[in-house]
């Protein structure tokens, strides 16, 4: 069905770091071509994106999504931080849809 986004919701768990990570929302088409071309739908961070303690829970959150999807489209969500060494991250995500 076609719908909107319009959150997400989640938790994150720094697993030994203290890094905050970007939590990111892309969407896309699906083709046949050998490349998906993904746009970005918005982001957040956990702790206002200030540095994290190491193995502490952080909430994130972002209720001002306003972007309309077809039926078929592809939604992915991603976890990112894209500096320094290894990281590790476990956490959920839920994203909220209202069809329309």
């Amino acid at each position: 069905e076609s719908c909107t986004l319009k959150a997400m919701y989640g938790q994150v768990y720094n697993n030994g770091s203290t890094s905050c990570p970007t939590i990111s929302v892309f969407s896309g088409t699906p083709s046949d071509s050998s490349s998906l071309t993904a746009s970005s739908r918005g982001s957040t961070q956990p702790n206002s994106g200030s540095a994290l303690t190491s193995n502490q829970n952080y909430t994130f959150s972002k209720t001002d999504f306003d972007h309309d999807l077809s039926a078929g489209d592809i939604v992915l969500p991603t976890v990112n931080y894209g500096a320094g060494s290894l990281q590790s991250y476990i956490g959920t995500l839920t994203l909220k849809f209202i069809t329309r």
